[in-house]
């Protein structure tokens, strides 16, 4: 009779472990589905983060190269506006040089500034 109460306490013993192990394996199996999918969300998240910032730096060589393209031609008008009527007068000639300068000065600073908030 003791070695059945004893044959019956290890049954339960083996049984409580048993299904203490089965329920530490469940549970490990869902924190690996968890964490599969909170991977898979974050490289979806990372995914688009990068087209939107392959997105904006296309926009960005866009922007720099209209920028690029008005001060070539600020260059080119200016360059000829200056031959074309052949000025006399010096302080028209400042006047020219100063305002070409603000204008180049001015778009080079929007490039500039467009690099800075785009980077943020």
């Amino acid at each position: 009779m003791k070695t059945l109460i004893v044959l019956l306490a290890l049954i339960m013993v083996i049984t409580a472990l048993f299904l203490r192990l089965l329920k530490e394996y469940a549970l490990t199996q869902k924190d690996i589905r968890r964490s599969k999918q909170e991977f898979e969300i974050q490289l979806i998240k990372r995914t688009e983060l990068l087209d939107n910032a392959k997105e904006m730096y296309e926009m960005e060589k866009q922007l720099h190269a209209v920028i690029d393209k008005r001060l070539q031609e600020l260059e080119k008008e200016f360059s000829h506006a200056t031959t074309k009527t052949n000025l006399s007068s010096k302080k028209t000639e400042r006047f020219t040089e100063s305002y070409k300068k603000m204008l180049s000065s001015t778009l080079k600073l929007l490039k500039v500034e467009h690099s800075h908030y785009a980077n943020r």
